[in-house]
């Protein structure tokens, strides 16, 4: 799977398939995708500038439990519960690679199995999107 970088972050990349994905859990609220995309712009500075996957004492960033590689979630808690699933490649890169609302466990453990499948296949792209 492809990552691209994106545009006014240094070490945040997307998987190609992020935004569609993204985009589809706003379907019709055009409103709560713009609330929700500045938000998630907000939570990505905060990630960009720490040094490492996690920020210290900020909730919103968890590790997950995992098997294989390492997969990380940013947490909204709101209506939605919106997830957003990233990995920590290399050299301080940060790739988002699935986005979901999270309505039940299994709602968790099967994004989390499409991440650690869309890490594992991860080809980074040096342009911006």
């Amino acid at each position: 799977m492809r990552a691209t970088k994106i545009k006014d972050f240094e070490r945040i990349y997307e998987a190609s398939a992020f935004s569609r994905e993204l985009e589809g859990l706003f379907a019709g609220d055009s409103a709560g995708h713009v609330r929700y995309a500045k938000w998630l712009a907000a939570q990505l500075q905060i990630l960009d500038r720490n040094n490492g996957p996690l920020v210290p004492g900020n909730r919103r960033f968890e590790k997950l439990i995992t098997k294989g590689v390492s997969i990380y979630s940013i947490r909204e808690k709101r209506k939605k519960n919106t997830r957003v699933l990233y990995y920590h490649y290399r050299d301080g890169i940060l790739v988002l690679l699935t986005a979901f609302d999270e309505k039940g466990k299994g709602d968790y453990s099967h994004h989390i199995d499409v991440a650690q499948k869309r890490a594992q296949s991860l080809e980074i792209q040096e342009e911006e999107k």
